[in-house]
């Protein structure tokens, strides 16, 4: 199963040589193109449907293998994965274009998933893995006033996603739980027991 949808709904005139494409002998580039633009497109339904209804989780890279393909300047790399969330553990494989900061997200060692739990299709969350893995600041306010950082948290960090994700509130606007007292009120829980690990 596949997983990493990347630039989902720019397929278009790139791929527009697979018309070319010669059924039998050896396969060429722009087949290797056409079979790279399909696994794109059936990653967009995985993904949608995870999206729709499914739950956050972690999953720890447990090896690492370039496959030899690059796609778009990146180097594609094979992941197998081991998946923990809110009632689910499986492994799984997945096939990632890599660089910048998905590198960096990959070299950290985990990567957080958005997972249908009735199927168990899922794709990566590179924004929210960024969060998780410390990439970017993980910073929160807290309501007798000042700021606790769970930069590089993994534990509150996902448990803090997983309230928002639940109540539908947008990475976006992680910073304002607020306009929901009991999703802020949730998200300050974990804040406090943070601070006592």
């Amino acid at each position: 199963m596949s997983c990493d949808v990347g630039n989902l709904g720019r397929v278009g005139s790139r791929w527009a040589a697979a018309d070319r494409v010669t059924v039998g002998g050896p396969p060429s580039r722009d087949r290797s193109r056409l079979m790279i633009a399909l696994g794109q497109r059936r990653d967009a339904t995985a993904g949608t449907a995870a999206r729709r209804k499914g739950v956050l989780a972690l999953a720890r890279i447990t090896e690492l293998a370039q496959t030899g393909t690059v796609l778009n300047d990146q180097p594609e790399v094979r992941l197998s994965l081991q998946v923990t969330g809110p009632g689910l553990a499986f492994g799984t494989a997945a096939r990632v274009a890599v660089g910048g900061a998905r590198r960096a997200n990959v070299d950290a060692g985990q990567l957080v998933v958005l997972v249908d739990p009735a199927s168990r299709e899922y794709q990566i969350d590179w924004d929210r893995s960024a969060l998780v893995n410390g990439l970017v600041p993980a910073r929160f306010a807290l309501t007798g006033g000042g700021v606790r950082d769970l930069t590089g948290q993994t534990g509150p960090i996902m448990e803090i996603l997983q309230i928002l994700w639940a109540h539908n509130v947008s990475l976006s606007r992680m910073s304002e739980p607020g306009t929901d007292p009991a999703v802020g009120e949730q998200v300050q829980a974990v804040l406090r027991a943070a601070a006592t690990r």
